[in-house]
């Protein structure tokens, strides 16, 4: 990667590499340096005339936030992004505020994105994949469990598209966890954690294995569950400590042991 980082330095995309890095930092939970990466990328990107790729790559830092339990950080971040490019920042800001239980302002850029896109009945992506996905994560967010996992439906046959990502999954096993089917949400977690081809870089593969290790104590196979959150914990082993899900994972760790 540096050596691919060092040749792009020397060209006008240069922004391009940064963002990677900076993905690769939220990855192992080194949440400060990804930040400082990612408005690093921002920054050239902008000065490029790039707004579209700014937005994304400070809303990208947001999803980040939220992902790791950083919300109080999440309006101010979105809003910069947002300011400064909708349609760049759109839908990692939706994420990232309903993450953190910011459901109207999540389901007004979900309804901003619908009306802008409007997708042809035959728009396979927008109809079966994106729109239900984002849909679930509003419900998700507003305890409608049941639901969620009832939107998601259409986007099972897709699931492994790389427009679906983990995203359907990683919501399925957070819906099943939320109702108490332990053994349901494994399978969901488990399907991550066996195709991280998918997204390679995407946060929720290590976040994967938390949830695998919680889903599996709830189903009451403690060897699994220690095993999974032990993974977890050597993934983030050189993490910022002050985390908020990390100190929840050892937390947890320690009365499994």
């Amino acid at each position: 990667m540096e050596k691919e980082i060092k040749w792009l330095a020397e060209r006008p995309n240069q922004y391009l590499g940064y963002p990677q890095q900076s993905n690769v930092a939220a990855f192992y939970g080194q949440l400060k340096q990804s930040q400082k990466l990612g408005k690093e990328a921002a920054s050239l990107a902008e000065r490029s005339g790039n707004v579209d790729t700014a937005a994304s790559y400070l809303a990208n830092i947001a999803f980040v936030e939220a992902s790791f339990g950083y919300c109080g950080s999440v309006p101010e971040s979105t809003g910069k992004a947002l300011a400064l490019s909708r349609a760049g920042a759109r839908i990692n800001s939706l994420w990232a505020l309903a993450v953190c239980g910011r459901i109207d302002q999540a389901e007004s850029l979900a309804e901003e994105w619908r009306k802008t896109i409007r997708p042809s009945p035959r728009d396979t992506v927008a109809n079966k994949i994106t729109f239900p996905i984002a849909q679930a994560l509003i419900q998700l967010q507003s305890k409608q469990f049941d639901k969620a996992i009832q939107i998601l439906q259409p986007v099972l046959q897709f699931e492994r598209a790389a427009a679906a990502g983990f995203n359907a999954m990683f919501l399925r096993g957070q819906a099943y966890l939320a109702l108490g089917d332990g053994k349901a949400a494994s399978a969901e977690f488990q399907k991550i954690l066996d195709h991280r081809g998918l997204a390679p870089l995407d946060i929720r593969y290590p976040i994967a294995y938390l949830y695998l290790g919680r889903s599996a104590k709830l189903e009451g196979d403690l060897a699994k569950s220690r095993k999974a959150y032990q993974d977890f914990l050597a993934l983030w082993k050189d993490a910022d400590p002050d985390i908020p899900i990390l100190r929840e994972a050892k937390a947890e760790y320690a009365k499994l042991k």
